[in-house]
């Protein structure tokens, strides 16, 4: 789609009447800002949140400009403006994220909130030099993303009714593991809304902080204040917490903290970038905590991935190949595949679906984390004792229902968010 970026031009509907969006959000437009750039930004962030797109990327490419949304993790094209155009809205978007729009050679990284007609919305907001400008990338903090099974965190049966127990501990470290983009923190704040509910004090340090939530005292870090992930989780200590959230463990220091905390009366949940539960042993021990400390503090591991749903309006059963079983490791006569409809834009897929393996420290890991036994035996008991089922075979499960296709599962089982 060619999109013209000339005011008296622009494709009917593509651009809301008046702008809705304010450089704060407390603060409307002024009716003469109508430049095309204004508009252009405010019609990306509303088709963004009709969507449920994550990101909007805003490209050069030398003769023209690309502008691509990520909906269910994939980009998706959306038009091209020309070069001239580019420049512009990527300098509306560093005005609205107080950016310095006089520097074009340095990485920016910056953030505002958008009032739109959907609501509020915190929009981050990261600019790159490229060898043909400046590209930007605005990640879309949205409140209305839908999640399947959201009494259940998004799991399945079995794997809520093994994670439950886990929120009612007094102490310990629960760890939510997974590349970046698999929706740790949309499962994380569904629990924490659920402790919430409790008469317990649940207190968060994250960056960024994703989403408000009632009944819980959450802090934003800001390291050049002084005030770091190691740096709140002391003073958090200091306020009387029974449930801690430490958003992403990241270093030595914040890891030793959190497991602290563990070991003194504290229920912490925290993420760490692993591609399955029992990985995250491997983790910490590089980041340089000790086997002792581990097989003491952690209670237990949930590597998440999402997968993509087949689109329901296009979907159609396909028999499945050979050489699809065989990746599979099942045989599964058909499977479902869309076709490509306006609903998916042409994708064949519409919405994202959560796929969980965990892993509970039980009293042979603790023993063979403490020996430092290797990761396929520690693998093995935990098969063995807890039918533990890696991830991909979740999503194997997911297409023999019908729900999505062999190539998610492929992604997952190479690693893939």
């Amino acid at each position: 789609m060619q999109m013209p970026f000339k005011k008296p031009t622009f494709p009917a509907g593509l651009f809301p009447q008046k702008p809705e969006l304010g450089e704060d959000s407390a603060e409307p437009v002024e009716s003469e800002d109508t430049a095309p750039a204004v508009l252009l930004i405010n019609s990306l962030l509303q088709r963004a949140m009709e969507a449920h797109a994550t990101d909007i990327h805003l490209e050069p490419f030398g003769q023209s400009a690309s502008i691509r949304l990520r909906i269910d993790g994939s980009l998706v094209d959306y038009g091209t403006v020309d070069p001239e155009h580019h420049k512009s809205a990527v300098a509306r978007v560093k005005v609205l994220a107080k950016l310095d729009i006089a520097k074009h050679h340095i990485a920016q990284d910056g953030h505002f909130v958008a009032s739109l007609p959907q609501g509020e919305v915190d929009v981050r907001v990261s600019v790159l030099p490229t060898i043909h400008g400046e590209k930007a990338v605005l990640r879309v903090l949205a409140n209305n993303v839908e999640i399947l099974h959201a009494d259940h965190f998004g799991m399945s049966d079995d794997i809520y009714q093994r994670f439950v127990p886990l929120l009612r501990r007094g102490n310990g470290i629960l760890y939510l593991t997974g590349p970046t983009g698999c929706g740790k923190s949309t499962t994380m704040y569904l629990a924490l809304q659920r402790l919430a509910e409790g008469p317990v004090n649940v207190t968060t340090i994250e960056d960024p902080v994703e989403r408000n939530l009632d009944q819980v005292n959450q802090i934003q870090i800001n390291p050049e204040a002084g005030l770091t992930f190691a740096d709140g989780l002391r003073a958090v200590l200091r306020q009387d917490p029974d449930v801690i959230m430490v958003g992403e463990t990241r270093d030595l220091e914040t890891a030793r903290t959190s497991i602290h905390a563990a070991m003194t009366g504290h229920l912490v949940l925290s993420t760490l970038h692993t591609n399955g539960a029992l990985e995250s042993v491997a983790r910490l021990e590089d980041m340089g905590i000790q086997p002792y400390d581990i097989a003491s503090a952690v209670i237990g591991f949930v590597a998440q991935r999402l997968v993509r749903r087949v689109c329901p309006y296009c979907g159609r059963p396909v028999p499945a190949t050979a050489a699809e079983q065989s990746m599979l490791e099942r045989s599964i006569p058909t499977v479902m595949r869309g076709t490509g409809c306006e609903h998916c834009h042409g994708t064949g897929y519409l919405g994202r679906v959560a796929v969980h393996e965990m892993v509970l420290l039980d009293r042979e890991l603790r023993r063979m984390i403490l020996k430092q036994e290797p990761m396929d035996a520690m693998m093995e008991v935990a098969r063995r004792h807890q039918k533990m089922r890696r991830v991909w075979e979740a999503a194997v499960d997911l297409v023999a229902e019908g729900i999505t296709t062999p190539e998610e599962a492929e992604r997952v089982k190479n690693g893939g968010a």
